[in-house]
């Protein structure tokens, strides 16, 4: 089978468990290529038998503009294609898929499996601010586990779709269209401090090509995501939110 994984990562816990997916696949005989948001999609997309697509959760629901991306990005498959779609966040509350499984319907990609799973807190910004007491490590080792058997399952043909309460869905919906609306507004809150040298890394990483420097100063455009990208991958952890520091998150920051 030729599958193909698609995922939108911030801070590499969804592509580390994406990486995974394709290891645990590809020893089972399958043929697997892999691509992140930034690279955009399969050009060669009707070539495959099976799709994967991987996102964190903002605000306990799959992102409004992985949501309008993938509405706006994907073509119509020429043959029905099956897929999978997991996401993850630091809790692992099932809110449901049920907006991202209509719009890969209109692509001619049909949903036979689901998968929430919960992974290490990797967003600090407030009010989301990390417990230091919580055990990184082997919480993402749990979620790396079960990532492993969701790709055994997806090669066994052990298809499932999760059941999420149709309140809890709507409302978890609801509450990330807003604040996924109001997030290009947030970058208005970075900013950076005196240990700053301008090497440019938060620039070149930016998902949304949101951070340029202009006039010698690292400045922050309107198109932000709130993914937090820049405020862990700063190597001198100079991005300040609202002019505090934020602890950085640099578990899985490798595998973006």
């Amino acid at each position: 089978m030729k599958i193909g994984i698609f995922y939108f990562s911030a801070t590499g816990n969804t592509a580390d468990l994406a990486k995974v997916m394709k290891s645990t696949l590809e020893s089972k005989h399958n043929i697997v290529e892999i691509r992140k948001f930034e690279e955009g999609w399969f050009k060669n997309y009707n070539d495959f038998d099976f799709f994967i697509f991987g996102s964190p959760k903002h605000y306990e629901y799959i992102p409004l503009f992985f949501l309008n991306w993938i509405q706006d990005n994907l073509s119509e498959c020429d043959k029905p294609t099956d897929a999978a779609i997991f996401i993850n966040g630091a809790a692992d509350l099932n809110s449901g898929f049920k907006k991202m499984i209509n719009i890969l319907k209109s692509k001619n990609i049909n949903v036979k499996a689901t998968k929430t799973i919960k992974m290490s807190n990797n967003y600090f910004l407030p009010p989301f601010d990390k417990s230091y007491k919580e055990p990184l490590i082997s919480s993402c080792e749990t979620g790396e586990e079960i990532a492993r058997k969701f790709a055994i399952d997806i090669n066994n043909g052990k298809m499932q779709l999760e059941k999420a309460n149709f309140l809890l869905e709507n409302m978890c919906k609801d509450v990330s269209y807003f604040f996924g609306k109001k997030s290009n507004k947030v970058a208005k809150n970075f900013s950076t401090s005196i240990k700053c040298n301008k090497c440019g890394t938060c620039v070149r990483n930016c998902p949304e090509n949101n951070i340029f420097i202009k006039d010698g100063k690292i400045v922050f455009g309107d198109k932000c995501i709130t993914c937090a990208r820049c405020l862990n991958i700063c190597p001198m952890n100079a991005i300040l939110y609202k002019g505090k520091e934020i602890k950085q998150y640099k578990l899985k920051m490798k595998e973006i």
